[in-house]
């Protein structure tokens, strides 16, 4: 059987801040902090090692996201946010960088 299970909850909590331009233009510098807990993992959060050695993780891992939302126009949305997602797993480096266009018609 090729198939596993995974489940996780997260929580997080952002803080910002508006600042408004004559245009109608408005920049949202923000910053995140969150916490996640793999609650379903597969074979139990064993892995391999770069030794190919079995190795026991923990089901808790931290995150940071700092990034900045732009209203460019009364219906033009763009953020862009760069993510550090495993804060207290060691030897474990997972980043995320994201680019986000919303567009109202």
């Amino acid at each position: 059987k090729n198939s596993y299970d995974f489940g996780t909850l997260e929580s997080s909590v952002e803080i910002n801040r508006v600042f408004r331009f004559d245009n109608g233009s408005a920049l949202m510098p923000y910053s995140e902090v969150g916490i996640a807990y793999d609650f379903e993992r597969p074979n139990s959060g064993r892995s391999f090692d770069g030794d190919l050695v079995y190795r026991d993780s923990s089901p808790w891992t931290g995150m940071t996201r700092p990034g900045m939302r732009s209203l460019v126009d009364r219906t033009t949305l763009v953020e862009f946010a760069a993510s550090y997602l495993s804060l207290g797993t060691n030897d474990l480096a997972v980043w995320d960088l994201r680019l986000f266009l919303s567009h109202s018609f």
